[in-house]
């Protein structure tokens, strides 16, 4: 009987513990994915800013 207790116990702990892998897994991902698409976005406004920037020095009329 205290054998199959101890069993019961060791299941529940590494039923636990793979829940957690499980959850810290899917945790990590999505905040490398954020950060990624974070990258993009501020990757992609500086190259809009700088190309404006281009712009509106060679398109507007010279004085």
């Amino acid at each position: 009987m205290q054998a199959a207790r101890g069993k019961l116990g060791m299941n529940f702990i590494r039923a636990v513990v793979e829940r957690l892998r499980h959850a810290n897994k899917h945790f990590v991902e999505e905040v490398v994915r954020n950060e990624r698409l974070s990258l993009l976005g501020r990757r992609s406004s500086t190259i809009i800013h700088d190309s404006r920037i281009r712009c509106r020095r060679f398109c507007s009329p010279a004085r």
